[in-house]
């Protein structure tokens, strides 16, 4: 028995670990089909494929520093991210230490379920961005973070920050941004 118990030992555990293997390579998704033949043979119910973080359509995203910078960064952000907040002084420093060298592309990735302002402050800096201070906007919202995350009214808070509020309600209201 006591040289059969390390083999007996071996074999359950390379049993289990090729059992589990093979269920965590099974994909959930592994029927469906590519993109150009699902839509002609797809159920309507069926489960489609992930979509590309940005659509082909989307807007540019907003450059800090040279666009054709040999070394690009693209942040997708939340305004009311603590965490976003702490790495906006990061990437400005870089660009500003490195301004010809790096370039920061900005993308609105505003979380709705777990921060109730962001899409509010993403409206904001988009609005002032037509008005041409995209990245004053910008730059208030995170650096007054602290200020107007939990306020009852964030845009109210956000408009102190020196735009034109007539400006900024006339493109948040008729949705041009």
């Amino acid at each position: 028995m006591k040289k059969t118990l390390p083999v007996l030992i071996i074999a359950v555990v390379l049993l289990v670990a090729l059992g589990g293997g093979a269920l965590l390579m099974r994909s959930p998704s592994s029927d469906v089909k590519p993109a150009a033949s699902a839509a002609t043979n797809a159920a309507p119910n069926a489960p489609r494929p992930a979509r590309a973080a940005v659509a082909d359509d989307s807007p540019p995203a907003r450059v800090r520093g040279r666009a054709d910078a040999p070394v690009k960064l693209e942040e997708f952000s939340d305004f009311q991210c603590p965490t976003c907040g702490l790495m906006h002084g990061v990437l400005k420093q870089l660009v500003a230490k490195y301004p010809t060298q790096v370039g920061v592309a900005f993308r609105n990735f505003p979380l709705r379920e777990i921060h109730r302002h962001a899409a509010e402050a993403a409206l904001a800096a988009e609005a002032a961005g037509m008005q041409g201070k995209f990245w004053e906007m910008h730059d208030l919202i995170y650096e007054k973070q602290n200020e107007w995350k939990d306020a009852a009214d964030a845009a109210g808070e956000a408009e102190r920050g020196g735009r034109e509020r007539a400006g900024c309600a006339e493109e948040v209201s008729g949705y041009r941004v």
